[in-house]
């Protein structure tokens, strides 16, 4: 019985993540082209080029913005847990996997990973390095180009409990720590890269929360003076 809740109530958290995203996230763009083609009926004849050209290029962004969104819902809404994929998986493992291919994907082969201790989680291993992918890729991504990225991963045993504190030396989120992340929560990694829909830490969230566990955002510089949060996983 206790699982059929849990499993409902993520079912309801998956709507209403959902909800709110078409509520306040996906109308924006529609609006901007819908005002695009209205502004272009009404001053056709009586607008210069360049105007015309300017509302456009908004027009054909929003229009971009908002198939990207409609790609992720779809991903994020579909994304399901079956305990027949549990495995007893190494978190350091996955930690490194996940960090490998956020160095491959943003081309950044000189970032530093570090993991200090190591514990097992009985999970789906390929959903969870996925979560963990996400949270190495805002590390490396918002990393100054100047600097070398550098991750410091701190696995531990708290009350029942896994904890990884996932700490950067990029940009410190300092925005509604601990709070119910937004799917497409922009800002949190700062003004860098403002036309990323910022959707990876939701993601991230979402498949943990799948797994039992939740996640948490610290307004607090790491000691690495970037950002910091913690995965926090049942045993």
């Amino acid at each position: 019985m206790s699982n059929d809740q849990s499993r409902s109530r993520d079912a309801s958290e998956t709507l209403r993540l959902v909800a709110s995203a078409l509520s306040h996230d996906v109308k924006p763009p529609i609006r901007h082209a819908a005002h695009f083609i209205e502004f272009f009926e009404e001053n056709s004849t009586k607008t210069s080029n360049h105007d015309v050209e300017g509302h456009l290029d908004l027009a054909k962004q929003s229009l971009i913005e908002l198939s990207n969104m409609v790609q992720y819902l779809n991903r994020f809404a579909s994304i399901r847990v079956d305990r027949s994929t549990f495995q007893s998986t190494s978190l350091a493992h996955l930690l490194k996997l996940a960090h490998d291919n956020s160095k491959i994907g943003f081309r950044r082969s000189s970032s530093i990973l570090k993991v200090s201790g190591e514990a097992n989680v009985d999970c789906d291993p390929v959903l969870m390095r996925e979560a963990i992918t996400h949270l190495t890729d805002n590390a490396v991504l918002y990393c100054d180009d100047e600097k070398t990225p550098q991750l410091l991963a701190t696995i531990k045993t708290v009350q029942n409990t896994l904890q990884i504190d996932l700490e950067d030396n990029g940009e410190a989120l300092g925005k509604n720590p601990g709070a119910l992340l937004r799917l497409f929560q922009k800002g949190l990694h700062a003004s860098k890269h403002e036309d990323r829909l910022g959707i990876g830490l939701s993601f991230a969230e979402h498949i943990i929360r799948l797994h039992g566990g939740w996640m948490e955002l610290h307004d607090v510089a790491s000691h690495l003076g970037g950002a910091k949060l913690t995965i926090i996983l049942p045993i």
